[in-house]
This record gives structure tokens, C-alpha cells and sequence, in this order.
């Protein structure tokens, strides 16, 4: 399946930001696989993403929905049969807890603070419009400002990349009443060595799996892909080995809704993720980094 530049391009964008708020999950139960290896198989229903924001940086909705500011380095990798691509992220952004935005009766989320100039290793990161979307057919508005780079390709984010197993250095411009003085170290890249695109899966047969970096626990996002319309995550698994290699039982695989395309998208997540304090916010924010390898398979039924 070939996918023009602007399904990749969204394929980057959702599949590795559904990463993922899961609601009403269902728990799936392993038998045919040691205990230690797969576990928090679950189902997705329902994929929300923070202030309808696609989003490339592996974050889980449920995790930003629980800070007000947020610092956040990401590298995705995404192979598909015919092309691969490559996108880096680093963004910022302060929420101003106080300062709530109410369209109709709803709370849509929170304005966000100007905190002056940010820099990540030294690059000062692009200060952009944050947007909040009203409703279906009403349009969005703008509610503060956030801070971003992107690199995709090579290709813009004044050149930022994605460095595995580097300390970054969050500061900011003095004046604004916050200081950021923030050190994170990103996660080794994590790299999936089988299966490939260019080998058909047969759904009846469980899926081996091998990846290659990042650390001995990986979450996979599952997502089947329709043509004309986005990935839909439909399935989240949290794996644990330490020979980084697995097993992803026949009765996981039958699961998978064939029916409906046979191409899927697993996503692999690597992350390192903690939360600080620093001056002048009142809050508790979140430091994340991760390494994402996205790929699209074909599963047959």
C-alpha cells in the first residue's frame, strides 16, 4: 500500500499521539505467553486527545490532562513498504490553571502563559498560537501562545534533531517571572528489527517480535488504517522482556479487525518521564522524552 505524502504525514501525527488516553478499557487475558512478558493488553474505545490536538511525542492524553505545563522531546520513525520518514519534536507550554476557556457551559481546557523566549541545548524554539477548537463546524480560538519545533525529514525546527540518550537543557529568557532550569535525559532510540514492512502477516499465526535500544519495557499502539481516513488506534499493549523479543499471541492477532482494511500500524514507544517543579509555577510540570518507531504492516486474514 503506498501512502501519498500527506496520509504519512498524518499517519506521523496521529498514530503516535493517540498515544493514547484510553477510555473504558477492556483487559485482555494472556494464557499462551509467559506472565512477565506481555501485560496491560487492552482494548481502546475511545481515543482522546488533549484540546483535539494530533500530537507526534508519545505522550499519553490522561498524563497531560494531569499537569499544567509540559516540556516534551520526541523522535518518530516511520517505515512503511515503499518510504520511510523521520520527524523531531521538542515543544513547551504552560497552562494557566486560573484562567479557564468555557464555550457553551463546557470547560475546553486552560489559557497558556507567555514565559518569554525558550530554549532547548541553546535553539530557541518557535512561540506559536494555541488553538482550542469550539465544536463541530464552530471553528477553534486562540488561547495563549505555546513553544515548538519541528523536523521533519530533515526539513525545518531550525534544524533540530532528536539525539537518543542525550541530556537536554530546558532554559528561558529572564522577565517572565518563570525560570526554567530543567536537565532531561531523552531514552535510548528504539528500533524494530522484525517484523518489516515488506513481510505479510498471517493473522491466524502469533506476530514475533524483536526491537533493538530503548528499554526492556515498550508500549505498542495498534492502529488500523483505511483509505481517506486517519489511523484509528483500536488496541494498546505494554510488553515487557528483557531479550527485547516477544511473542504477540494468535489470539491477540485474531482480535484485529481484518474486515475493515488489512493494514495496521504498530507503534513502539520508548519513553523517559518524570515531573519537577520550577520558579515561578505554581505546578508540578511534566518532562517527557521519547523514541518512537512506527510501522505499517499488512495483516491477512
Amino acid at each position: 500500500m503506498k501512502l501519498p505524502t500527506k496520509v504519512v504525514v498524518s499517519t506521523l501525527l496521529v498514530c503516535s499521539l493517540g498515544i493514547l488516553g484510553c477510555r473504558k478499557p477492556g483487559p485482555i487475558e494472556l494464557q499462551d505467553n509467559a506472565p512477565s512478558e506481555l501485560i496491560d493488553v487492552q482494548t481502546i474505545s475511545s481515543v482522546s486527545l488533549l484540546s483535539n490536538e494530533a500530537d507526534t511525542t508519545g505522550v499519553v492524553a490522561r498524563d497531560r490532562s494531569s499537569y499544567f505545563g509540559e516540556l516534551i522531546v520526541a523522535g518518530v520513525r516511520y517505515d512503511g513498504p515503499n518510504a520511510s520518514h523521520t520527524v523531531s519534536v521538542a515543544r513547551a507550554m504552560f497552562r494557566n490553571k486560573s484562567d479557564s476557556v468555557i464555550y457553551n457551559g463546557k470547560l475546553l481546557g486552560f489559557r497558556t502563559l507567555f514565559i518569554g523566549g525558550v530554549f532547548i541545548d541553546g535553539l530557541p524554539l518557535y512561540s506559536v498560537p494555541t488553538r482550542i477548537k469550539l465544536g463541530l463546524g464552530l471553528g477553534d480560538t486562540v488561547v495563549g501562545v505555546h513553544y515548538l519545533l519541528v523536523n521533519r525529514d530533515g526539513v525545518g525546527g531550525r534544524g533540530f534533531t532528536f539525539t537518543p540518550s542525550h541530556i537536554h537543557q530546558w532554559r528561558n529568557s529572564p522577565g517572565s517571572g518563570v525560570v526554567l532550569n530543567v536537565d532531561t535525559r531523552s531514552p535510548n532510540e528504539v528500533r524494530v528489527v522484525r517484523p518489516t514492512p515488506l513481510n505479510p502477516i498471517q493473522q491466524r499465526e502469533g506476530l514475533p517480535i524483536e526491537w533493538t535500544g530503548g528499554g526492556d519495557t515498550v508500549r505498542i499502539i495498534i492502529s488500523v488504517l483505511e483509505a481517506g481516513r486517519p489511523p484509528d488506534p483500536i488496541m494498546g499493549i505494554r510488553i515487557h522482556s528483557d531479550s527485547k523479543r516477544v511473542t504477540i499471541p494468535s489470539k491477540i492477532m485474531r482480535l484485529l479487525p481484518t474486515e475493515r482494511s488489512s493494514s495496521f500500524i504498530f507503534t513502539f514507544v520508548s519513553q523517559t518521564q518524570s515531573a519537577v517543579q520550577v520558579s515561578g509555577f505554581a505546578d508540578m510540570i511534566l518532562v517527557h522524552s521519547a523514541s518512537i518507531h512506527s510501522i505499517l504492516l499488512t495483516v491477512q486474514r
